[in-house]
This record gives C-alpha cells, structure tokens and sequence, in this order.
C-alpha cells in the first residue's frame, strides 16, 4: 500500500533519530565509565550515575541535532532517487538546540 508507506516514512526517520541519539548516549556513558541501560528513548542508570546519565542523553541530543539532519536525509534520497523529484524542506525556526543542555524536563 503505497499511501501507508509514504505516511509511515516521516516517524520511521524519526525513530531513527531516536534511535541513533540513543545509542550515542549509551556508548558514550560506556566511554566514560557508566552502565547506561537504554529502554527506547528512556535511560535507567544506577542512582550513583543519574547526574552523568542525564548530562551524556542531553550533550548527546545537541551534538545529533546540532545537524540538519532533513537536509543530510534529502541530499541521500536525491541521490539515491535521482529521477525523483522532492520538495524542499521546510525552513528552520530560530530554537537554539544548546538550549537543551539546561532543560530540566528533557530526560526523568
């Protein structure tokens, strides 16, 4: 059913955005001595780890977001899909993602 694949396209990138932000936090807590056990986009570290948890999830949201990842998606499927005609992507806000650093309902 085409109509159902194109609809599922957009959430399927974005879990897949999920998903990489999530496996950078936890190979990054490995990195930097925490156990940080990922549940989908939900992190469980120990209580003596929940402080350097919460830092890593969210430095490592900025760092994937930081990118224009619409764009890096479009010039793929451009070339992946040369005969293919896409629309532009929307234009960007003006939200400041570092601003995420300090937010304090990001990660429970």
């Amino acid at each position: 059913n085409v109509k159902r694949q194109m609809n599922g396209s957009a959430p399927n990138l974005v879990h897949s955005w999920d998903a990489a932000h999530g496996a950078a936090t936890v190979a990054r807590g490995l990195k930097e001595g925490h156990y940080i056990p990922l549940i989908y986009d939900c992190i469980g570290p120990a209580a003596s780890h929940v402080d350097d948890g919460r830092r890593i999830f969210r430095e490592e949201f900025v760092e994937l977001h930081s990118r224009d990842l619409v764009a890096e998606h479009l010039d793929v499927i451009t070339r992946t899909y040369p005969d293919v005609s896409f629309p532009e992507p929307p234009s960007k806000g003006l939200f400041d993602i570092r601003h995420a650093i300090n937010s304090t309902y990001m990660v429970c």
